[in-house]
């Protein structure tokens, strides 16, 4: 398959959002002619997972052996780099592989004749808590004709992002209210290294991204989520700086600056702590409506878009007077209505765009948003991101 071209060298094991995930791997990276099979990128540069909030681990690709071949060659093509990883570090002991159930036995024969005494051997794919007991993993996935075998290099660390949500001193976790991960995922989503959250809430995306911008600016009409994101901030800055060596990043943990403001963000341009910069852009979750426990009628979804309209208009207005490039935000997909999506939503993408500077910016699903949403939520997250022309 001329698809998989030896430039291909980099292996992506994608989250539950397919789409998001893919975009922020474009993004960092800056490569467009990866490969998606599957729940797998395949691409051509290394990305570290634990920048992101979508990718669940990431590897090397050793080979790639045609699913038609005897098997004996895949065993063959691992067995060569068992050796090789065995004369790198002689003292390497324990082992993981990831195979079919059908050679098992035979992976396991093989790492033991190479010299790996604990071989952690399994047909589920490892989680972090295999990744920290077993640093080495090799893998043989199936993809279309070929299975690719390839070793793990990095893997997001799960438990960090457990442990900052848990100790922040102000948290929520209601449906709707946005996670740690989708915040950092939402950051990757612009290269500006200075941010505005207009809908700052309990500044969970200033916690999400204290290592990966230089500033924040959060800003809330409500002078109680300032406060309490100014309180968040100050306990997430050490529990980044304890956990920074596990991330296996380079450099020193930097965290990123805050200012904050109380301001209605119908009014940024009242602000007086940010003006217009090339490095500046907004992202935000901003408000996305009504939280329903029960599916909405359309009557009620019409209510809610007239709501966000008039918020999102003068929003947007104020933005594009304030010459700010970029705005990374969600809106709010009532994921039982059809009509919604097909009908309401391009109807309002226009209207808010309509007389500023501002255009869709088509992701790398060539739609002008990606879907975020959870198993059982009635309300997802709609990313749209604008560009000023």
């Amino acid at each position: 398959m001329d698809s998989f071209s030896p430039k291909k060298r980099f292996f992506y094991k994608l989250g539950h959002c397919r789409e998001l995930a893919i975009t922020e791997y474009s993004f960092l990276s800056g490569d467009q002619n990866y490969l998606v099979n599957k729940d797998w990128l395949l691409g051509s540069e290394f990305i570290h997972v634990n920048l992101t909030g979508s990718l669940v681990f990431g590897g090397t690709i050793l080979g790639l052996v045609d699913l038609t071949k005897d098997f004996s060659k895949v065993l063959t093509l691992l067995q060569e780099n068992l050796i090789l990883l065995k004369e790198s570090k002689p003292d390497t002991k324990k082992l993981g592989l990831y195979l079919p159930k059908i050679y098992q036995l035979e992976g396991l024969r093989l790492a033991k004749q190479i010299g790996f005494r604990k071989i952690n051997l399994t047909q589920q794919l490892p989680n972090f808590g295999s990744w920290k007991i077993v640093k080495q993993w090799f893998l043989v996935i199936p993809l279309d004709r070929y299975w690719l075998v390839g070793k793990i290099n990095t893997y997001a660390n799960q438990e960090f992002w457990s442990v900052l949500d848990q100790d922040l001193p102000h948290r929520d976790l209601k449906s709707g209210i946005i996670n740690l991960k989708l915040a950092r995922s939402l950051l990757n989503l612009t290269k500006k290294s200075v941010i505005w959250d207009p809908f700052c809430g309990q500044g969970r995306l200033i916690v999400a991204g204290l290592d990966l911008k230089r500033k924040f600016l959060a800003s809330d009409m409500a002078i109680n989520c300032v406060l309490e994101t100014q309180s968040n901030y100050l306990q997430a800055k050490p529990i980044w700086s304890k956990y920074w060596k596990h991330f296996q990043l380079s450099g020193n943990f930097l965290p990123a600056s805050l200012v904050t403001e109380v301001l209605d963000a119908r009014t940024l341009s009242k602000s007086r702590n940010f003006y217009a910069s090339s490095n500046l852009a907004i992202v935000t979750e901003g408000y996305l409506g009504t939280n329903f426990t029960q599916p909405p009628s359309l009557a009620n979804i019409r209510t809610e878009l007239q709501k966000l309209f008039d918020l999102w208009s003068q929003v947007i207005t104020q933005a594009n007077q304030l010459r700010i490039s970029e705005l990374v935000f969600c809106l709010p997909v009532y994921l039982r209505s059809k009509d919604v999506k097909q009908k309401l939503w391009p109807q309002f993408h226009h209207l808010l765009i309509k007389k500023t500077n501002y255009n869709l910016y088509y992701l790398n699903n060539h739609k002008p948003g990606i879907l975020y949403s959870r198993p059982k939520s009635l309300v997802g997250h709609w990313i749209v991101k604008l560009v000023q022309t």
